[in-house]
């Protein structure tokens, strides 16, 4: 319990820096994010850092910041523990991540990974996104003529405009 304005300047000071190391964190994957996401002021109610429309049709996650001295240090044990399996696999050329999976009795199970590896998936899934937009709008090459329609050969520069863009 907050006694002090000290103390509560103490604790905002504290969530400051981590929502501004988050921030840091999120710009590093996502610079096209510069100007679009900011850290939220202390005190205001909802998410700790705030997202544009644009950022948010980017990275669709909704960001809470907590710090605490000493009460996640067994989920960081346990990511710790699947970090030094991940290492034993010897298969770093596979870029794994290390992901620990725990539960409290009734609650949901949560997954528990480094900000980075976390970052890194969210980018992918991204440009995953944006890939399979780009070809759900591309016309497929070898697109059968329509029955009811006469079949004209395509120009040269057509050919060449599908050779191109291949």
């Amino acid at each position: 319990m907050i006694r002090t304005a000290k103390e509560s300047l103490k604790r905002k000071l504290i969530g400051e820096k981590l929502q501004n190391l988050v921030l840091a964190l999120i710009l590093k994957y996502f610079p096209e994010l510069h100007g679009e996401i900011t850290s939220c002021h202390m005190c205001s109610h909802g998410e700790d850092i705030k997202f544009s429309d644009m950022a948010r049709a980017i990275l669709k996650i909704c960001i809470e910041c907590k710090t605490s001295k000493k009460g996640y240090s067994k989920a960081y044990q346990d990511l710790e523990q699947a970090q030094r399996q991940t290492r034993m696999l010897g298969r770093a050329e596979d870029d794994i991540s290390p992901v620990a999976f725990v539960n409290e009795e009734a609650k949901p199970i949560l997954a528990v990974l480094y900000g980075d590896d976390y970052l890194k998936l969210q980018r992918e899934n991204y440009s995953l996104r944006q890939e399979n937009r780009r070809l759900k709008n591309e016309e497929p090459i070898n697109q059968q003529p329509n029955k009811d329609e006469a079949y004209e050969e395509p120009s040269l520069q057509e050919k060449l405009k599908v050779i191109c863009s291949a």
